[in-house]
């Protein structure tokens, strides 16, 4: 069999024709095969992964390649997948060279391990159960047992006063269509289902939500719903700041669009590397810089891509979420309804209602013949004591304990807007080194309090920064690697030539 390699003629499909030319493998009685194709990023992947079994340190493509038996090429591509992966870091040297780091070795983090994927997927599943069950219990049996445990009452009241059974239920039956009507009338301040299109299309102000009865029992008892995070919704964000600023970022660009600290945003940026087909290179100054020339390319006509760029993260801030999110009037409903069954279930417990006891107890109501029947049967009461008494204890402890959580999140809040009013001013201003001063008067701006020297330094860290002494013994923070990266990119932005835009001219179209 007999090989050569030969460069191959440029072409339109080439992205830069003036580029270097790709080496290309020709084999008698073979298609030509493209040796830098010839494997995947997850074959490459899982190559390394093999070769690198107990390794701990760094990694540069020579080393990765030695390992594995694997390309140039493809080592560098299966090791930005490990970095992704692993949440490895990337380093550059005096020399220009790119480092892989992996100082824990490929240990995956806490929310990719295999048994923290199954544990978060059993609590999903155990917390979906719960609340089908909660919905089930306030919606129908809660209402039933405050309906059975109303006749209770009212039968004996009647009684007392020298009333029948009968009239008794005609009572019961009034009240709870009164209920009823007020409830579910169109016109009812208490109502709980629909407004009427009439009253919704002449409402003033902004819109009410309409929120189904077995939600609002769901907030009450769980909170209210968290909207999953979408992410795509984050990848188009990323894209649009990649088309925004010349198809060159770097790791700052990611941590302003994505909110991620350096660590998880450096992984991230690894795993765009691999989907969107970009190079990673190290400037003259030690920066690691991002290209993603193909994303540039576009079939608009108008200066600027036509996608909106996206909004920093730090300008929303981070708010606490409502107890129930529910009106104070449903919270109330349901505060009534659920104290009413437990008052009525503990009452249960205490008496020893049970079934044999409730039906001795109606039977000689209805013939008068309570007062001397005796105590009746005795036993513990678990369908009107135990069972309603558990689950409206649980209805109360539950937004109980969200209540007593609430310092707690909210010292959590004002440490992410601390966090985020620091982002600002470091990946706008993009210094290498602030005063201690300066660093701790934004935090507090965004946070609405000092900072303590735990909360201030996690904050510096995320950003990539780190504390240190200035000549003159005063203390000062560093953000030297992003502040060497932001100055590399600018220039690298304004040499980025407008032609990386344009998609070519049209020489076939099929409705011609």
């Amino acid at each position: 069999m007999e090989l050569s390699l030969a460069p191959r003629e440029a072409s339109r499909a080439d992205p830069d024709p003036g580029q270097p030319p790709r080496w290309t493998c020709y084999n008698q009685g073979m298609a030509q095969t493209d040796l830098a194709e010839r494997r995947g990023p997850d074959d490459a992947v899982a190559t390394l992964e093999r070769a690198l079994r107990g390794f701990r340190g760094d990694l540069t493509v020579a080393d990765a390649a030695a390992r594995s038996g694997l390309s140039l090429r493809d080592a560098e591509r299966g090791l930005q997948g490990l970095v992704a992966r692993y949440r490895g870091h990337l380093a550059a040297t005096t020399s220009g060279e790119l480092l892989f780091r992996f100082p824990r070795g490929l240990v995956r983090p806490r929310e990719h391990r295999v048994w923290m994927r199954a544990l978060t997927k059993t609590a999903n599943a155990v917390m979906g159960v719960g609340r089908f069950l909660v919905r089930a219990w306030v919606s129908v049996v809660a209402i039933s047992y405050a309906v059975l445990f109303a006749v209770i009452l009212i039968a004996l009241a009647a009684r007392s006063e020298g009333d029948g059974i009968g009239t008794a239920l005609a009572v019961l039956f009034r009240i709870v269509a009164e209920a009823l009507f007020w409830t579910f009338h169109p016109f009812s301040p208490f109502r709980l289902g629909e407004a009427p299109r009439l009253s919704r299309r002449r409402r003033l102000g902004p819109a009410r939500e309409d929120v189904p009865f077995y939600e609002k029992v769901n907030r009450f008892v769980f909170g209210p719903p968290r909207r999953p995070p979408d992410p795509l919704e984050q990848r188009r964000g990323l894209i649009a700041e990649i088309r925004h600023q010349h198809g060159r970022v770097g790791i700052g660009d990611v941590m302003r669009v994505t909110g991620l600290p350096r660590g998880e945003a450096d992984a991230l940026m690894s795993k765009l590397m691999i989907d969107l087909d970009g190079e990673v290179s190290v400037t003259d100054d030690g920066a690691i810089v991002y290209t993603f020339r193909d994303l540039r390319r576009t079939a608009a006509l108008a200066p600027a891509p036509s996608t909106p760029r996206p909004v920093p993260y730090y300008q929303h801030q981070a708010a606490l979420a409502p107890v129930t999110g529910n009106p104070t009037g449903s919270n109330v409903l349901f505060a009534a309804l659920n104290g009413f069954n437990l008052v009525a279930s503990a009452t249960a417990l205490a008496n020893g209602l049970t079934l044999e006891r409730l039906n001795w107890l109606l039977t000689n109501i209805a013939a008068d013949t309570l007062a001397t029947a005796g105590a009746g049967p005795e036993g513990l009461a678990v369908l009107f004591g135990v069972i309603p008494l558990v689950f409206s204890l649980a209805l109360f402890v539950l937004p109980l304990a969200r209540v007593l959580r609430r310092p707690a999140q909210r010292a959590r809040i004002a440490a992410e807007n601390g966090r985020r009013r620091l982002a600002a001013l470091v990946l706008a201003e993009a210094e290498t080194s602030y005063p201690a001063d300066k660093i701790e008067e934004a935090f507090a701006a965004g946070a609405g309090r000092q900072a303590t020297q735990r909360e201030l330094l996690d904050a510096v860290w995320s950003l990539g920064g780190q504390y240190d002494l200035n000549p003159d013994g005063e203390p000062v923070y560093r953000f030297e690697p992003l502040a060497t990266e932001q100055r590399a990119l600018v220039g690298l932005r304004e040499e980025a030539r407008a032609t990386e835009r344009s998609a070519g001219e049209i020489v076939f179209s099929s409705d011609a």
